[in-house]
């Protein structure tokens, strides 16, 4: 059945407080604006005024000193929450800005930190990952990011190891265009289906990560941040 055009098109206001987040899931299309304020999502700042589309997603809005949203359009979900995780996520943030400008100092030899997201399935590992990838570039630094997880791998397709320099802040709608990645084909969904293929693979991309950091100063102070599978 087709949805009422007075649904489709009902456009609700929302107002948050500092260090809140509004949590939505939708199936359908949708329209985000903000109107005043800041806020981001997965790290990457929102424009003023601007109309983000969102379809099938399932997100949250964060913001640091308060802002206001409009949504049009129908959410399966939305609602406001202070229970958010992103004080930890700007404190694991400074900890990896610190050790980048220490292996800055130290000179071209020294190694930026190399981080292990690890977690069980669904847990937040690759919104981590967006995360600490977005504000590391904010800071304009140039991490490397891995993607070991074969079954749902951000960078390319299903079935792969891959990773990609970061330069730019990921957008909003997280996409992973035109970022030069490298990608070795697996060819299946989880580790345990060849677990020998698997890891030679993960020790070839490490070796070719490894290789570029060795040649680029700036990949090599940024640090690298790598997201890895639920499989236990």
């Amino acid at each position: 059945a087709r949805m009422p055009a007075d649904v489709k098109n009902e456009t609700k206001k929302w107002t948050l407080e500092k260090e809140n987040e509004l949590r939505i899931e939708c199936k359908g299309k949708i329209t985000l604006q903000m109107r005043s304020g800041a806020c981001e999502i997965f790290g990457s700042e929102l424009v003023l005024g601007k109309k983000y589309t969102f379809e099938n997603s399932k997100f949250a809005i964060f913001t640091w000193i308060g802002c206001e949203l409009s949504v049009t359009g129908k959410c399966e979900s939305a609602y406001p929450s202070d229970d958010t995780p992103m004080v930890t996520y700007i404190n694991t943030h400074a900890a990896l800005q610190k050790m980048r400008q220490d292996a800055k100092a130290k000179g071209n030899k020294a190694t930026g930190p190399v981080v292990m997201i690890a977690g069980p399935k669904d847990s937040g590992k690759s919104t981590l990952a967006r995360i600490l990838l977005s504000y590391a570039v904010r800071c304009s630094w140039k991490p490397t990011y891995v993607d070991l997880d074969a079954g749902q791998n951000e960078i390319t397709i299903p079935g792969c190891v891959a990773a990609c320099p970061i330069d730019q802040p990921i957008g909003i709608d997280s996409t992973w265009k035109n970022r030069g990645p490298l990608a070795y084909f697996y060819g299946h969904t989880s580790p345990s289906q060849n677990q020998e293929i698997y890891k030679r693979l993960c020790q070839k991309l490490a070796e070719s990560v490894e290789k570029r950091c060795h040649r680029n100063a700036s990949a090599r102070h940024s640090g690298v941040i790598i997201n890895t599978c639920g499989w236990i």
